[in-house]
């Protein structure tokens, strides 16, 4: 684990992708952040919809464990990148890597700028 991740004081949201269909939900969670004074915020977003796909093909085809592990967290990182869209303090990232190590990988998490 990046050693400063583990030393900053970050509260770490968890938004149900089922969240995602809720009017204005972004300015919802910024205004909680906002009200409760955090150091650094940063939001995990669920995979709600895109997830639910992803357990009917398990249904269906009963996939391997491993691979709808993998296709649920892409749903994840699907979800996140889509979320950044709808408020300019929102970054796409992943708290537990530096910037330049998460460069070509799944991030899932999402920054709130001040």
């Amino acid at each position: 684990m990046n050693q400063a991740f583990v030393s900053r004081n970050a509260t770490i949201f968890k938004l149900g992708g089922s969240l995602l269909t809720l009017p204005n939900v972004a300015e919802r969670l910024l205004q909680l952040v906002d009200n409760g004074h955090f150091e650094e915020s940063m939001v995990v977003v669920g995979g709600g919809a895109v997830a639910d796909i992803v357990r009917c093909w398990d249904e269906t085809l009963q996939l391997a464990p491993e691979v709808v592990h993998n296709l649920a967290v892409r749903a994840m990182s699907l979800n996140a990148e889509m979320f950044t869209g709808l408020n300019v303090r929102f970054r796409l990232g992943d708290g537990l890597m530096s910037e330049e190590e998460s460069v070509g990988k799944r991030r899932h998490i999402v920054t709130i700028i001040e």
